[in-house]
């Protein structure tokens, strides 16, 4: 709630953050969304997944070897910049420049592993 209503009160914050989940489960269900212990989860029953959680494992378990099939499906895997639509956003900063690294690293290990 401080990064998204930095300016509320923490009443108006929390107020403002269940009428928020409010119309979330009415969009995609109920069970898809929750808040337990002032965490909002998805899917906390389970089977979320998450295009960047897929993209840093399979990029992981590529650079560790010498496959060059696997540093190409990594590879696929990459859909751009995080959250470009959100490239001011300061939170997203960090992450943005970790995966994108990410990114150069797999490019960089299937050129030279071509090259060899």
């Amino acid at each position: 709630m401080d990064l998204l209503r930095p300016d509320a009160t923490t009443r108006a914050a929390i107020n403002n953050l269940h009428q928020v989940l409010h119309g979330v489960r009415q969009i995609i269900g109920g069970k898809s969304i929750g808040l337990r212990d002032d965490v909002v989860q998805l899917c906390p029953a389970g089977g979320l997944t998450v295009d960047v959680d897929r993209f840093e494992q399979a990029a992981a378990k590529a650079r560790s070897g010498s496959d060059v099939a696997a540093l190409r499906s990594a590879l696929e895997l990459w859909t751009g910049p995080l959250l470009p639509e959100d490239q001011y956003a300061e939170w997203t900063t960090q992450h943005r420049e970790r995966l994108t690294e990410i990114h150069a690293a797999l490019v960089t290990d299937l050129g030279s592993r071509l090259v060899e």
